[in-house]
């Protein structure tokens, strides 16, 4: 290599192993495989009414079970007669016991 020999990069490139395909301009791969998007493939379809009856009949029959639950626990909290004794620990430690009416 003597200071006058002057390798540009078409020169370089072309001695190298790179294929045709790689040193021609604007090449535009191809795909491999056309697949639809998975969004062509399947359109959302319209409920039926029983689909729209089944729903609304679980989450009616959720909220009455939880509003059951609501006033379930109102009323533990509230109302002595259906609270009932309780305590906290056992025999020689408790931490708390409630009036037990008598």
């Amino acid at each position: 290599g003597s200071p006058t020999d002057v390798d540009t990069d078409d020169h370089i490139a072309q001695a190298s192993d790179l294929s045709e395909s790689l040193l021609e301009e604007n090449v535009v791969p191809k795909p491999v495989g056309t697949t639809p998007s998975i969004n062509d493939i399947d359109k959302p379809k319209a409920v039926s009414v029983e689909s729209q009856l089944n729903a609304a009949f679980v989450f009616g029959t959720g909220v009455i079970v939880f509003l059951a639950c609501c006033f379930g626990a109102y009323g533990k909290i509230t109302v002595d007669f259906v609270r009932g004794p309780s305590a906290i620990g056992c025999n020689g430690w408790q931490l708390f016991k409630s009036d037990d009416g008598s």
